[in-house]
């Protein structure tokens, strides 16, 4: 079979809620093959169609036009990630963002070399393609904006047992404007990896969001705190993390006494 056969054969195979049409008809439109194999142009297509639904996914979850120097290839995986839809894990972004990397590094050599490829390459290539955008896709209407809010902790260590109150003033990037409305929780994670999420209050006096989070059960250690706000037409999450520490009472009195 001829690589456009099997393309079809495929595609067909795939329930359509999990195929990007947009994506299967740019292929059906450059794919061309030269003594069975894969020419570069529908590479190059590919990896084109795709960075282009991904910079308007980034507008559209932004609300933001994208600068043009953040627009293409790995400026734009980052801009992905600094804007919250791509997430960090355990201190690294997580794998989608490695695989992005990978992805337009990939199309170099078509888009250089113009030499043919063998039809399992465009399957892969394809297929990574298609899951991509449906993956960016789902994230686009689910994700939580990251937003820097100024993030407050007092005391920044406390004892174990004890209460540490978190304040939080989040502002709109678009227009500057407070948050004063919606489901604002501030997310704890202990050094054992236990998270705890505590609602929020507004105070007007303060014109910020408050709460008490109490340490009982916690573990002696580092700590960090986000912010996630939801309303019914924004959500946003802390681009950066409130940290502080857990002590041990002895610690504290320690402290206290040395102070």
């Amino acid at each position: 079979m001829s690589p456009e056969e099997i393309f079809s054969q495929i595609s067909k195979l795939i329930p359509t809620s999990q195929l990007d049409n947009g994506l299967a008809t740019t292929v059906v439109e450059t794919l061309k093959a030269k003594d069975g194999r894969v020419t570069d142009v529908v590479f190059a297509e590919m990896s084109k169609y795709v960075e282009v639904q991904l910079r308007a996914i980034h507008e559209i979850f932004t609300d933001e036009k994208l600068d043009k120097s953040k627009s293409f290839g790995l400026h734009l995986v980052d801009a992905l990630r600094d804007c919250g839809l791509i997430r960090d894990v355990g201190g690294d972004s997580e794998p989608i963002y490695h695989l992005l990397r990978w992805y337009f590094g990939e199309r170099n050599d078509p888009h250089h070399k113009h030499d043919t490829y063998d039809i399992e390459r465009f399957l892969a290539y394809w297929l990574i393609s298609n899951r991509i955008l449906l993956e960016f896709n789902h994230r686009k209407n689910t994700l939580e904006r990251a937003v820097y809010m100024d993030i407050g902790l007092n005391p920044v260590e406390c004892a174990i047992g004890g209460f540490l109150t978190v304040t939080a003033r989040i502002t709109r990037p678009n227009d500057g404007t407070l948050v004063e409305r919606g489901d604002v929780q501030a997310v704890t994670t202990f050094n054992n990896g236990s998270q705890r999420a505590s609602p929020m209050t507004y105070l007007v006096s303060g014109r910020n969001w408050s709460t008490q989070i109490s340490t009982s059960g916690a573990t002696p250690g580092l700590y960090s705190v986000a912010v996630i706000s939801i309303d019914a037409n924004e959500k946003f999450i802390s681009k950066n993390l409130a940290k502080g520490k857990i002590t041990t009472r002895l610690q504290a009195e320690t402290i206290t006494q040395t102070t």
